[in-house]
């Protein structure tokens, strides 16, 4: 269907130009061509004559060496490729990878897809690898790698093209070249905290050894490396691996945000086409079009609702449910829903000392025939109350007895790695996921040598800590990995289902949640081992990614209802959870008043069952803030925001973005909306915004994403008067977006430069009124405009919305 109007579009363009070459016609060309390739089945040949026609008009138009005519060069050599037009694909290639490594908006993503598909042009589908080709790509591979230098942090992202620019030298046989950078992506992959690159160095450690072999004359690699004459091992391993890109190259296709569970924020750093390369991104660098959204959203250009977009399910651990709730308020009311009210005050010390009546054997080992339960396990099943309390008193505990029987018996020893695997689940249910991380570095390595049962709860737990962790692709390698071992199961099937739905990847999340249901459904959907509730709330949301709201709100209450009666009368955050989800959909259909009371019990929950600090809690406050200035409750709101702001700079998953979500919605709540903006309250939150800026210092690189947090708080700073703050921030946000190259930010870097002219005006002596009126009835957002003695703000308001 988008064909034909494409078509319509390039006749157009043909037709106004009167024969002559035209840009426009050119773009509507490169969309024709695109749409082409995708279709069933794909018109390559009709698509390469459209690109070439747009190269020509690009040529004369922009000129041979403009980004669009990069671009469209780029275009024409993966069209070839996918007819196999071996030749003509790495000609186009050659020219779009010397075009782009020209450009001033330097753009390494976009290099590695040249690069690899160049690659791909001698080294798949082949019978004989002709080397010495490769030798044309040494200059324009020279030239990026001046770039690289030049221009980049010397991070796992320089490290990785180093690698790539490494073997193709190797292919080269410019062993004497090769061999160096190998080395110096080593260095730089061995420093990178923010992904584990051990297979990275491993492959590159392989290809040192290679190039030194060469150089020493005691392996004589030929030029033309016939296939057919060598093993299938050997054939195999003449590859060396060159990092999977994305090859679709379709900007018009933003990549949805995905979180770590079903209400907290969005993942710490959000994945991008290089974040496939190392498997997450890292946070030396950032996709341009997140920055964009970033910019957009505080701006007030086409307001986007990121925060329906970066909701995700939590899979749930194999025999990991969670305890149930009722609909509470404190834990006087938990008693009282229980039926016990004249012994409400008593609640939590008698499941205190149920909980230490229950583990007076927890240090012996397991007893053939009665297999013990850990906290988590009883409270999976109800035995005991999901209280932080007992949560807190249980790490304190099992993190003496693993590094007592780590000292002692060693880790590989089945009572340590027991401790250990009841360790993890009170970790995972407080969320210390860099603690989890930092021990399962040793664990699994020992799980996977011993190869018993261990090895595949290791594997769970890596696997469920990544997914934690917004490392989706990860995760599901593991996942898969899981799946041979030990064949499909509802859990895993579940947990699958619950990682394609956070990947994007809808289909196959509904075809594993279908076959977790089949399961479940063959067995007992109400037995103890059943999550029913999980699957039927990852098919509702997957059912909401699909935009079938109404179809999706009856599976998602159902959950709700599960867990709400599989728990009775005891509160459960996997109830809770639903119950937000529930909140979601129906602040999403407008029924605010439902959706928060659905809100306000999750925060409650939460607390009792997680803890006051919780991700979850952040989440379910982040949400209850939303839904309440929804309704224009603006003391309300702001009062939940401000909690939910103070809480998720504290979380060890930093997320900028949900952290510039909850600043946003703070803001509007005193800009949008009202006849008269009172500036003093706004003080309140130079706290939170400060703790903000020394995480954003900390665990962030200073690039263009961060420059827009600077902004945000500069201007929050602006609003509640403290001019000399804001004018220092608005200055470091110039400096840091006049060097960001992946977006145009000239309108940010103005509106920083209007910003700091006001502020000098105030510091000045000619200060503006705290109490600013913006005249008869309230406008839908105070974008009255009434004054220059008004600070702007991209998060709201009156300048910076207009």
């Amino acid at each position: 269907e988008a064909l034909p109007i494409l078509e319509k579009a390039y006749d157009f363009y043909g037709r106004r130009a009167q024969g002559q070459p035209a840009s426009l016609q050119a773009k509507a060309g490169i969309s024709c061509a695109k749409v082409c390739c995708k279709l069933s089945p794909p018109q390559y040949e009709r698509a390469e004559q459209l690109v070439r026609k747009s190269i020509s008009m690009y040529e004369v138009t922009c000129g041979p060496t403009s980004p669009l005519t990069a671009s469209a060069y780029h275009e024409l050599g993966q069209i070839c490729w996918y007819q196999r037009k071996r030749e003509e694909a790495r000609r186009a290639l050659l020219r779009a990878y010397e075009l782009e490594a020209m450009k001033d908006a330097f753009n390494l993503l976009t290099i590695l897809e040249i690069h690899n598909l160049a690659m791909d042009t001698f080294l798949k589908e082949v019978r004989k690898i002709n080397r010495k080709p490769l030798q044309d790509f040494f200059p324009i591979v020279d030239n990026t790698l001046s770039r690289v230098r030049k221009e980049l942090p010397r991070d796992g992202n320089a490290a990785v093209y180093f690698k790539a620019a490494a073997e193709l030298y190797a292919w080269g046989a410019r062993y004497d070249e090769g061999k160096p950078l190998f080395e110096e992506a080593i260095e730089l992959l061995g420093i990178e905290t923010s992904v584990d690159c051990t297979n990275l160095i491993k492959e590159c450690r392989t290809m040192v050894a290679f190039c030194e072999r060469n150089l020493a004359g005691m392996q004589d690699s030929p030029l033309v490396l016939d296939l057919d004459e060598a093993d299938d091992g050997t054939a195999k391993k003449a590859v060396p691996k060159i990092e999977e890109v994305d090859e679709d190259d379709d900007d018009d296709e933003e990549e949805e945000p995905v979180i770590e569970d079903v209400t907290p924020s969005a993942p710490a750093v959000p994945e991008d086409t290089l974040g496939a390369v190392l498997g997450r991104v890292p946070a030396s660098i950032r996709a341009s079009g997140q920055l964009v959204d970033i910019a957009r959203s505080l701006s007030g250009m086409a307001p986007l609702d990121l925060k329906a977009e970066l909701k995700a399910a939590a899979p749930v651990p194999a025999g990991k449910t969670g305890a149930a709730k009722g609909k509470v308020r404190s834990p006087m009311e938990i008693a009282m829903a229980m039926g016990a009210a004249p012994q409400a005050a008593d609640v939590v010390q008698q499941a205190k000392s149920a909980h230490k009546g229950a583990d007076k054997t927890a240090n012996h080992p397991p007893i053939p025939g009665r297999p013990q339960k850990s906290l988590a396990q009883r409270q999976a099943t109800g035995e005991t109350p999901e209280l932080v309390e007992l949560q807190l008193e249980d790490e304190e505990r099992l993190e003496k007895e693993f590094a007592q029987q780590k000292s002692t018996l060693g880790l590989d020893n089945q009572q340590t790695l027991i401790t250990f695997f009841d360790l993890f689940d009170v970790w995972i249910q407080l969320y210390r996921l860099n603690k989890i991380m930092t021990a399962l570095e040793e664990v699994v390595p020992v799980c996977r040598k011993r190869g018993d049962q261990f090895k595949i709860k290791a594997i769970q737990a890596l696997s469920f800590t990544l997914w934690k962790q917004s490392k989706f692709s990860e995760a599901v390698k593991l996942f898969h990995e899981m799946e041979e071992l030990v064949g499909k199961n509802a859990a895993l099937c579940e947990n699958i289902g619950h990682t394609y739905s956070s990947m994007g990847d809808y289909p196959k999340a509904e075809e594993y949640f279908q076959d977790a249901l089949e399961f479940t459904k063959a067995k007992d959907p109400e037995g103890e081992e059943s999550n029913l509730g999980g699957i039927l709330l990852g098919l509702g949301l997957v059912k909401e990614r699909l935009g079938d709201l109404e179809g999706a709100l009856p599976n998602v209450l159902e959950a709700y209802q599960y867990y709400k009666k599989k728990h009775h009368p005891r509160p459960a955050s996997l109830t809770a959870k639903a119950g937000m989800s529930a909140s979601k959909l129906l602040k999403q259909l407008g029924q605010f008043p439902k959706a928060e009371e659905f809100a306000r019990e999750g925060v409650e929950i939460f607390k009792i069952t997680c803890g006051e600090t919780n991700p979850l809690t952040a989440g379910a406050l982040h949400d209850l803030g939303d839904i309440l200035w929804c309704q224009r409750r603006r003391e309300e709101a702001r009062e939940a925001l401000h909690r939910a702001y103070e809480l998720e700079v504290m979380k060890d998953a930093f997320s900028l973005i949900t952290v510039l979500e909850i600043h946003n919605l703070l803001m509007d709540t005193y800009l949008k909306d009202t006849t008269e903006i009172v500036r003093g309250p706004i003080k309140n939150h130079f706290p939170i915004v400060d703790a903000g800026l020394a995480r954003v210092r900390k665990d962030l690189q200073l690039d263009g994403n961060t420059a827009v947090y600077l902004k945000a708080v500069a201007e929050l700073r602006a609003w509640g008067a403290d001019y000399s703050g804001a004018r220092s921030l608005f200055q470091e946000a110039i400096e840091i977006f006049a060097a960001e190259e992946t977006t145009d930010c000239r309108h940010l870097i103005e509106q920083c430069t209007t910003m700091l002219s006001f502020c000098d005006r105030n510091l000045g002596g000619r200060q503006s009124p705290m109490v600013l009126s913006v005249g008869g009835e309230a406008p839908k957002e105070a974008n009255a405009n009434p004054g220059d003695d008004e600070p702007s703000s991209s998060s709201g308001g009156t300048k910076g919305r207009s």
